[in-house]
């Protein structure tokens, strides 16, 4: 929603997004008249990039997370929730204003119409014994799937430009794998567009890569997924 409010005022901007953004909100962006940068992790990290765009002199707007914690140009960057209310209550009735028969039928949930979201959706977290053991496994887990890639029996593809650990897609679904901002975790975000999706991707991952890592790593979350699924169901 606020994505779509700020490109009215700045057609063709940039809208900063962290590393876990989902294909629909980047294609809602690009269906809204904006471009999309799917950045890194971390509220201080997307307004930065956003900040820096528009030292260079592109029209950066918008800094948003996928939880919503967002933070506008307009405002100078401020992490000020009540101004980004503020902005969307007025662009909310300026919306009724203007529909046909006085609006009464239009609401905030209208701003983001055409917004598609993924069928499924997971995060596991995989924990380690301290941060150095975090970015170690991290990195071999990132080599094991640079080499998955080149097998086409798999139909993964690595995204780009990406700039945290390692993001993949396959067929218009996608994982990537990134170190936690403040723990000793490792995490894996998942999307799919089919239900059981993210089971025959995951399954996969396990298989060429999860399994051949060294670097002592908690992988219960994705076992205990996976048994989960393939659990035969009890009438």
């Amino acid at each position: 929603a606020a994505a779509k409010m700020v490109l009215q005022q700045h057609p063709g901007g940039v809208i900063v997004t962290d590393s876990v953004t989902s294909n629909g909100v980047a294609d809602f962006i690009r269906a809204c008249g904006g471009e999309h940068l799917r950045f890194k992790k971390g509220y201080k990290n997307v307004i930065d990039k956003a900040a820096a765009l528009c030292e260079a002199d592109v029209d950066a707007p918008l800094a948003i997370e996928t939880s919503g914690h967002a933070a506008l140009r307009d405002n100078k960057w401020m992490d000020d929730g009540a101004y980004l209310a503020l902005r969307l209550t007025l662009e909310l009735a300026k919306l009724r204003a203007t529909a046909p028969g006085g609006g009464d039928g239009v609401h905030l949930i209208n701003l983001i119409d055409g917004l598609k979201e993924p069928v499924e959706s997971k995060e596991f977290r995989f924990t380690c014994a301290d941060n150095d053991l975090r970015a170690a496994a991290a990195r071999e887990l990132e080599r094991y799937i640079g080499a998955a890639v080149d097998k086409p029996e798999l139909g993964w593809e690595l995204e780009e430009p990406n700039y945290e650990g390692i993001r993949v897609r396959i067929d218009g679904a996608w994982f990537s794998v990134r170190e936690s901002l403040h723990e000793p975790i490792v995490v894996i975000n998942a999307e799919a567009e089919a239900e059981g999706g993210i089971r025959a991707f995951m399954k996969d991952l396990v298989a060429h890569c999860i399994d051949n890592v060294e670097t002592p790593m908690n992988v219960e979350p994705i076992a205990a997924f996976l048994s989960e699924v393939d659990a035969p169901v009890v009438e």
